[in-house]
């Protein structure tokens, strides 16, 4: 619950519900990147027997997402889920084809991950199934919380735990989910603290822990790396077998770095996000560093 809290009262904000699905609709998709860091390429995009509310683009995955909205609480979405992934497994081209016509772009298939697609849920309500499933159940779908307070609009992410013991295929699933989840893979830490050791472990851990003493923030694994995360990325880790690499998410000659700690990666392709990098052997900096990575914290968070 929301309250205005002046002159030391507490007034509640009451909720004012979407009359209609197509208006939560349309304020999402006049701002998705604004709220999702998704590119919009179509709305009510049709492909093969469905339409979906949306199709967007991720840039950061280099993958495609279909955006459901619900107006009210639905009790089918694992199944509607799987269903649009099994379409766009099967459609892969004339999802291309619709990213092209928009940017104007000449990609092929292979020029995609499609391992990385995902379904998005926007809504004011979510059963208790679906947040557990989502929250215990490697699935490949990412819930949005939605609610409108008069001039206020309240939208977050429903952050999940996902645990890397539990497998789809000890689960009594359908073919149509067992086909699409053969190709769509959902990261967790663990699977990326086997391309390290203990030390990288015991380094991450370290800068996760500090971190999370200056508040709360979501941590996005990713296929190359691990996404530390406010309202877009603040720090982008990944494993190696005995180092660390870790971008800062700050433009280049934005970041005050007096001992030269980070190297300018701009003119260079590079997986994280921001022009700073640096490989991470040790803690012997480390204060330092985080001294750096608060600077991203401050912008991002």
């Amino acid at each position: 619950m929301l309250y205005k809290f002046d002159n030391n009262k507490l007034t509640l904000i009451k909720e004012q519900p979407f009359k209609l699905e197509k208006d939560l609709e349309e304020v999402v998709n006049n701002h998705l990147q604004e709220l999702t860091g998704l590119q919009l390429i179509e709305a009510y995009s049709r492909i093969d027997n469905y339409i979906f509310d949306a199709l967007a683009y991720n840039k950061e995955t280099n993958s495609f997402v279909i955006i459901e909205y619900k107006k009210v609480r639905c009790d089918h979405l694992v199944d509607q889920g799987f269903a649009y992934l099994g379409t766009m497994l099967k459609r892969k081209a004339e999802f291309v084809l619709k990213y092209n016509n928009i940017n104007n772009k000449n990609k092929t298939i292979n020029d995609f991950d499609w391992s990385q697609s995902r379904v998005v849920f926007i809504s004011p309500a979510f059963s208790n199934y679906q947040l557990d499933a989502n929250t215990y159940i490697k699935m490949p779908f990412d819930l949005y919380s939605i609610k409108k307070y008069d001039n206020i609009l309240s939208f977050e992410k429903i952050e999940d735990k996902k645990s890397s013991k539990i497998d789809f295929v000890n689960s009594n699933i359908i073919s149509e989910e067992n086909a699409v989840m053969k190709e769509i893979k959902v990261y967790t830490e663990e699977d990326h603290f086997k391309y390290g050791n203990e030390n990288t472990k015991t380094l991450y851990e370290t800068i996760k822990s500090r971190m999370f003493e200056w508040g709360d923030f979501s941590i996005d694994p990713k296929k190359v790396y691990i996404a530390f995360k406010g309202k877009t990325n603040i720090i982008d880790i990944q494993f190696h077998s005995n180092y660390l690499t870790l971008w800062i998410n700050i433009r280049k000659g934005e970041l005050k770095d007096a001992n030269n700690f980070m190297e300018d990666c701009s003119t260079v392709g590079h997986h994280g996000n921001g022009d700073y990098k640096c490989n991470l052997k040790n803690d012997e900096n480390i204060d330092y560093l985080m001294s750096l990575i608060k600077q991203s914290w401050n912008k991002n968070k």
